[in-house]
């Protein structure tokens, strides 16, 4: 709940919360110009604006996802609001730059490293690398480095590809003494021998 200031809330998750009446995720009060950067809504619930909500209050919204409220919609304006929403992904839609309505594909509030549970971008999300590169962070709510692709990702998880191929993990071959091969024959010829 802000209400009368200027926060500026960065690479944070909002899932899973309630309110009895308007924003569920954030509810922006009179006159509040809250910023956000890289923020993740999801799963949250209200009567109206269930991932935020905005009565009299401009916030500027960059990078953010806000996606599958329980309920009362993703976001609420009273008339008297007028945020700027800019490289957002919004289920159903939103008036703004560069917004996107396919889904992010979220996985489950989940410990994915870092010292808070986020909600983890999958393979395909419409969010990976359509960010905007300007005044994005530096690093992911749990502290990996943006981008990790060729762009910076929406929300509060910057997706890291698998590795392809390669060492399996970190396990590598390097040059065998031949006392490290006489070690694997010795087991081998007894297991013969039986």
């Amino acid at each position: 709940f802000c209400i009368g200031f200027a926060p500026t809330v960065t690479n944070c998750t909002f899932s899973g919360n309630t309110a009895t009446d308007k924003g569920g995720g954030i509810n922006n009060y009179w006159l509040a110009f809250t910023t956000l950067i890289n923020c993740t809504f999801s799963g949250n619930s209200a009567v109206e604006g269930g991932g935020m909500a905005n009565m009299d209050s401009d916030p500027t919204v960059t990078n953010s996802i806000f996606w599958a409220a329980a309920a009362g919609g993703e976001i609420f304006d009273d008339v008297t609001s007028n945020p700027v929403l800019s490289h957002c992904v919004v289920q159903g839609g939103y008036t703004g730059t560069s917004i996107i309505t396919g889904d992010p594909k979220l996985g489950p509030l989940a410990d994915n490293g870092g010292l808070t549970r986020t909600r983890a971008l999958l393979a395909g999300s419409s969010a990976l690398d359509a960010g905007k590169a300007a005044g994005a962070p530096a690093e992911d709510q749990r502290g990996v480095s943006r981008p990790q692709e060729s762009g910076y990702d929406i929300g509060a998880y910057e997706y890291a590809p698998p590795s392809s191929g390669g060492g399996g993990g970190g396990c590598g071959i390097g040059p065998v003494s031949p006392a490290g091969v006489l070690l694997l024959v010795i087991p081998l010829l007894l297991a013969v021998r039986k």
